[in-house]
């Protein structure tokens, strides 16, 4: 992993929420399915990030999504990708740069244990090196969809050259750019994919 100095310019957080994917394991929009926690699972993601005085840009080529959130968070910005989607890492090519101004908390809305304590943490321990990227992890592996990836001008380049040659693999960029594992509990990072997955959050082990 490369070695850089840290950088004293201070960076604007905001927030990315993915929600383009197809949901072809689950068999239907998991972003649009019921939470928990009320309201569905898109809404649980824009609100625990919103929560965390962040703004919030939402990425999705679902037009239902921007129907969506269009009447529960009026002032939302819906980013739309291209459908089929190509991939997370495509799709969060559209708002990263190489601005050393920014940085971008980036959540998946498939995280249904995920909680906002567990992401102040998680900002706390980021604000203390923000040059590098900061990245959830399990105990047993990286979940690269969880993290904060500040502006840099070589992560920028890095993700052009990477797309440009045809590789979308997150893990694969992540390779290439700085940064930090930062462990959070096995349960707060459960990925809910398939009907047994859902069944198991209605028949109450949420």
């Amino acid at each position: 992993m490369t070695v850089i100095r840290a950088s004293v310019v201070p960076r604007l957080l905001r927030a990315c929420v993915l929600a383009g994917g197809a949901s072809r394991r689950m068999g239907a929009d998991k972003a649009l399915l019921p939470h928990p926690r009320g309201g569905t699972w898109i809404d649980n993601t824009v609100a625990m990030a919103r929560a965390l005085g962040l703004q919030v840009l939402v990425l999705s080529g679902h037009p239902r999504h921007r129907e969506h959130l269009a009447s529960r968070f009026p002032d939302l910005l819906v980013l739309p990708e291209p459908w089929p989607p190509a991939g997370p890492l495509q799709a969060f090519a559209a708002v990263f740069s190489a601005r050393v101004d920014e940085a971008w908390l980036v959540l998946p809305i498939d995280l249904p244990y995920l909680t906002s304590p567990a992401l102040d943490t998680l900002l706390v321990a980021w604000r203390e090196q923000e040059h590098a990227a900061l990245v959830a992890h399990d105990g047993e592996r990286q979940q690269p969809l969880l993290g904060i990836y500040p502006g840099m001008a070589g992560s920028h380049a890095a993700l052009e050259r990477q797309l440009g040659r045809g590789c979308h693999r997150w893990h694969d960029w992540l390779d290439l750019i700085p940064h930090r594992s930062f462990f959070l509990p096995p349960e707060q990072l459960l990925n809910a994919n398939h009907p047994a997955d859902l069944a198991a959050l209605t028949d109450g082990e949420f």
